[in-house]
C-alpha cells in the first residue's frame, strides 16, 4: 500500500493480521490481511465529529470477541471495528484531554478494555476502562483509580506507556515519572520508570518508581512467569557523568545504553544486562 505507514501489528484469531498506521499523511488507517498477506479489508479512521485524523505515531489494537478495538491520538480516540470487514461499530473521542500511550490498551475480559495514557490538562497518568459493548466508561473503575491516585499523589506518574497482563492476573502499568530532585544534570528533569500494579478488580497492589539519580527511559516490557516483568530501557544522558542507572552496574555513563532488566511483582530488581553492539550491528553481546 503506497500511501500507508505501519505503526502496530496484531495477530488475529483467524490466522491473519490487523495492521494499524497512517494513510496519506492524514488519516489513521486499519488494514486486515490474511495469513498470506493478502489485503481483505481496509478502512481509514475519520476524526470523530468530522474531518480527518492527523498523522499518529501512537496506535495500538486488541481483539475481543468479534471486534477489534483501536486507539490513537490527534486527537485521542478509540474505535470498535467488526473483525471481518472493519465496519465501524462504535467510536469515542477523548479530544485533547487524553493522549493514549504507545502500548496503552489491554483487554480486561469480554466486557471491557483498559486504556492508559496522559491527562493533558493535569499532566498526570490516565487510566480508564470502557465497556466493549458501546465504549461507555466504567465509572466504578474510574473512581477506584482516582482514589488510588489521590492516596498516592506524590508517587503518581506523568504518563502510562505500556499495559501488561501479569501471569497471576494482575494488571501492570508502566510509564514515566519526572522530578527535579536529586538529579546531577544541571536542573534538567530526572525521568524514572513508573510502575503501578492493580488487581483485576482495580485494587492497588504496588506503586513504585524504578529509577535512581539518572534518566531511565522506558522502551517496552513483557510479563514473565511468577508475576514479574522484563523491561527494555535506556540509561542516563551522555552528559550526566556522575549518575548511576537502574540498568546493569557496568553501564557506561559516557553514552546512552539500552538494557533489559527483570523485576518481580513487587518491583524488586532481579538483574539483567546491557545490550552491546560491536562495529557490526548484527552482532549483539551482553555484559552479564
Amino acid at each position: 500500500v503506497d500511501d500507508f505507514e505501519a505503526v502496530h501489528i496484531l495477530a488475529t484469531s483467524d490466522g491473519g493480521y490487523l495492521i494499524t498506521g497512517h494513510s496519506d499523511g492524514r488519516f489513521g488507517c486499519v488494514i486486515k490481511v490474511d495469513a498470506d498477506g493478502i489485503i481483505r479489508a481496509r478502512r481509514n479512521l475519520p476524526e470523530i465529529g468530522g474531518g480527518s485524523t492527523f498523522p499518529i505515531v501512537k496506535m495500538h489494537s486488541v481483539e475481543v470477541g468479534n471486534s477489534f478495538f483501536v486507539i490513537g491520538n490527534s486527537p485521542g480516540y478509540i474505535y470498535k471495528l467488526d473483525n471481518s470487514d472493519l465496519t465501524i461499530q462504535a467510536e469515542r473521542s477523548f479530544g485533547q484531554s487524553l493522549l493514549v500511550g504507545k502500548n496503552g490498551l489491554l483487554s480486561s475480559g469480554q466486557d471491557g478494555i483498559i486504556v492508559g495514557g496522559r491527562n493533558v490538562d493535569t499532566r498526570t497518568a490516565a487510566i480508564r476502562r470502557f465497556r466493549t459493548s458501546d465504549l461507555s466508561e466504567d465509572l466504578n473503575f474510574r473512581n477506584r483509580i482516582d482514589n488510588i491516585q489521590n492516596s498516592n499523589a506524590s508517587n503518581w506518574g506523568q504518563e502510562v506507556i505500556d499495559i501488561e497482563r501479569a501471569t497471576d492476573g494482575d494488571i501492570i502499568f508502566l510509564g514515566r515519572i519526572s522530578n527535579f530532585e536529586s538529579c546531577n544534570c544541571g536542573g534538567e528533569l530526572d525521568d524514572d520508570i513508573w510502575y503501578l500494579r492493580i488487581s483485576s478488580q482495580g485494587n492497588l497492589e504496588v506503586i513504585s518508581n524504578l529509577g535512581s539519580d539518572a534518566h531511565e527511559i522506558f522502551i517496552d516490557a513483557t510479563a514473565i512467569p511468577g508475576g514479574g516483568f522484563t523491561i527494555i530501557g535506556r540509561s542516563c544522558d551522555a552528559n550526566i557523568n556522575s549518575c548511576e542507572s537502574i540498568g546493569p552496574s557496568g553501564a557506561d555513563p559516557e553514552s546512552e545504553n539500552d538494557w533489559f532488566w527483570e523485576f518481580d511483582q513487587f518491583g524488586m530488581d532481579l538483574g539483567g544486562a546491557n545490550l552491546l553492539f560491536d562495529s557490526d550491528p548484527s552482532n549483539l553481546n551482553t555484559d552479564n
